[in-house]
Formats: structure tokens, sequence, C-alpha cells
């Protein structure tokens, strides 16, 4: 499975996994859509039960567990997935 890395948080490597459309960090897998939606929510609070996290956004920073970023990062990151999903769509057969 090809894991391609898109940014970093806290000197932790961001991994894009195209095939499944998800994010890792750390030790900390989401899918790609959860990482977007905190960034177009209008919520200050997004749980995620199944892997016992609560991202919390105060103005513009979040936290994830024990992680801590920007939204401008993860909106670079978002950046650098959406060019590498372009690049991929423009490839010839």
């Amino acid at each position: 499975m090809e894991k391609i890395v898109v940014g970093d948080i806290q000197g932790y490597d961001v991994l894009y996994i195209p095939e499944k459309e998800y994010v890792f960090c750390k030790n900390t897998v989401l899918p790609l859509q959860l990482m977007l939606n905190v960034l177009k929510g209008t919520t200050d609070r997004v749980e995620v039960p199944e892997k016992n996290l609560v991202i919390k956004i105060e103005g513009t920073n979040v936290d994830m567990g024990c992680l801590s970023t920007t939204k401008e990062n993860l909106h670079n990151i978002r950046k650098t997935i959406s060019k590498l999903k372009d690049y991929g769509s423009n490839e010839s057969d």
C-alpha cells in the first residue's frame, strides 16, 4: 500500500494513503474526509469514538489527542493531497 508524506505535525510525518483515503500521523489513522470536515466545520470539538479521540479547535489551533497543530498547517496538508490527486487524475495510461 502506497504511503506518501504530505506534511508534518510536531516533527511527525503525516502520511496520505490514497488507496484508502486516509491520513496517518504518529499512531492514528483518520479518514481524509474527517480532516476536511474539521477544516470546514464551525464546531470547536469533533469526537472520533472509534479512535477514542477528541479533536479540539480553538481559534487557529487544533489539538488531536497528544498532537497539536494549526489550521494553516492542515490547509497546507490538504493542498498537498489535492495536488497529488490532480496529478494522478492527469496521468495517461
